[in-house]
């Protein structure tokens, strides 16, 4: 149910959009970022978690709705700009990265742009900026 309905809102914005594109899912933190980072905030990387399943956590939803009929191309992967190797790191920059589990704080979203903009190129097909 999940996969047709998905499948046909994007068949329906493809009639009136040039481009769209869905972003995937963000990797997943084991635990509360930043109530982690409070214990201690000089060991935030003692936060720091693996990136798993190539960072998907919506594996079920994207399988569902590429079975609804949704063009693997439509998607992109943010997961290399939040989590730039195998491990993410809960604090880049002197940003911290999620408000939550799995939510990015606006800051570190600002901070990353170019990373989401790459991700979007890509799909997309056009000159990186």
């Amino acid at each position: 149910l999940w996969g047709a309905s998905f499948a046909a809102s994007v068949a329906a914005l493809e009639h009136v959009a040039r481009h769209v594109v869905v972003l995937r899912d963000t990797p997943h933190a084991p635990q509360d970022i930043p109530a982690c980072i409070s214990w201690n905030p000089a060991l935030s990387a003692t936060c720091d978690f693996p990136r798993t399943r190539d960072g998907h956590w919506d594996d079920a939803e994207y399988a569902a709705e590429r079975a609804g009929g949704v063009a693997r191309s439509t998607y992109a992967n943010p997961a290399p700009a939040v989590c730039g190797g195998p491990t993410c790191r809960v604090v880049v920059g002197g940003e911290i990265v999620y408000r939550d589990d799995n939510h990015l704080t606006s800051a570190f979203a600002a901070s990353i742009w170019r990373g989401f903009a790459l991700a979007l190129n890509t799909i997309l097909n056009v000159r990186p900026i």
